[in-house]
């Protein structure tokens, strides 16, 4: 019945104070929990739908299948992609930052974009534009010819500039020469973003290469070579990613 039920709630509530406190109390007064109290102490804060509709955000595109498959991007969750010289990895942080920019649909074409700003923070000195147009072009392009724009009577190459320029507007790029310029950015980094406030949120940053600065650094701290063999050996690893949560 229900005050059975009460009881078994009070004995419950009492064992988990026991629990979490590692208290040995054997004169607590049952009586002094209330029915109301305990009510209180177990109704749920929001629903199983509340807390779905909280917690759920639609991943990041990047346009890239084996991040995209594999290694959904939501806030908070970083990618580090690793391997040799000429592996394609700035290629892939271009085909990213082009996804993120681009629009979902414009004027009736679909794009397949994010429709938000991207952050590049380029540590390499390898951004390179042309190759950023180039595969935005691409997009573009691919876009308009599934679209069928000549049917429609629009415009292409008026439709293809309007594009390129919201996506230009969409473009951070930050060149850090050091260590420290790398650092004083991130420490303003919050400025940047709500700047982009007003504008586009900004949906993704890139780093390219977080390692940059790692032999400037050393040789600066003028800290010894291992076991005095002329140099550390550099693994040959293969091209991969990981997540970080």
């Amino acid at each position: 019945n229900e005050r059975d039920t009460t009881a078994q709630f009070k004995i419950v509530f009492i064992e988990m104070r026991k629990t979490s406190f590692g208290a040995v109390r054997t004169s607590l007064d049952r009586s002094n929990l209330s029915e109301e109290y305990i009510r209180h102490f177990i109704q749920s804060n929001e629903t199983a739908s509340q807390l779905f509709a909280r917690t759920h955000v639609e991943p990041l595109r990047t346009g890239v299948p084996f991040i995209d498959r594999r290694c959904a991007l939501v806030p908070g969750r970083g990618v580090e992609i690793c391997g040799p010289a000429g592996s394609g990895k700035t290629e892939t942080l271009l085909m990213a930052a082009v996804t993120c920019v681009l629009p979902q649909e414009h004027r009736g074409v679909h794009y397949g974009g994010n429709a938000g700003s991207v952050l590049f923070y380029d540590l390499d000195g390898k951004f390179d534009m042309l190759r950023f147009m180039q595969i935005l072009e691409g997009r573009v392009v691919l876009a308009h010819s599934q679209a069928q724009l000549r049917r429609q009577h629009i415009n292409h190459e008026a439709l293809t500039a309007e594009i390129f320029e919201v996506c230009l507007e969409r473009l951070s790029v930050v060149r850090c020469t050091s260590s420290f310029e790398f650092l004083a950015s991130l420490k303003v980094i919050h400025k940047n973003l709500s700047a982009k406030q007003d504008q586009t949120a900004v949906r993704l940053i890139l780093v390219d290469s977080i390692g940059a600065f790692y032999w400037s650094d050393r040789s600066a701290r003028s800290t010894p070579l291992s076991n005095g063999s002329g140099g550390d050996k550099l693994p040959n690893h293969g091209v991969g990613f990981r997540c970080l949560h």
